[in-house]
């Protein structure tokens, strides 16, 4: 379910994904749970970038 979470919550950017999630799937979510999950979803994608962009420039050392 967090994948559809972080879906429609970087879809909408907040807005109304919590109705959404809560009209497609039948959940009650509100609408900081979505935040939560997008955000530390986003985030661990974000250091994973970083991670995989650091090792590039270290193997061309």
């Amino acid at each position: 379910m967090q994948d559809k979470m972080i879906y429609i919550g970087q879809n909408d950017c907040y807005g109304d994904g919590h109705e959404v999630l809560s009209n497609l799937l039948g959940v009650s979510v509100n609408a900081m749970q979505l935040y939560r999950v997008t955000d530390f979803y986003g985030g661990l994608l974000e250091q994973e970038k970083v991670l995989a962009c650091h090792f590039f420039f270290l193997a061309l050392d």
